[in-house]
């Protein structure tokens, strides 16, 4: 749990960071880049998790999520 509540920090630190960077940025055709950029920075933020799931072992992911399960269930 405490992985999911640090990457949503993560975003919301980043989209605050981005909006004060787009309100120093003069309008220009700079600023047009700037937000590229940013949205592109944006979305390797969010896709972060899911492309960390490629490098694990599947079984092991498994393993653990059901073995917490059942530690849980044991505690019940």
């Amino acid at each position: 749990m405490s992985f999911l509540a640090g990457w949503v920090s993560n975003i919301i630190i980043f989209v605050l960071l981005a909006t004060v960077i787009d309100m120093l940025l003069p309008n220009s055709a700079l600023q047009k880049y700037a937000k590229m950029v940013i949205g592109l920075l944006l979305i390797a933020i969010i896709i972060t998790p899911i492309l960390g799931l490629f490098n694990k072992d599947f079984d092991e992911i498994l393993t653990a999520a059901t073995s917490e399960f059942e530690d849980q269930k044991k505690k019940i």
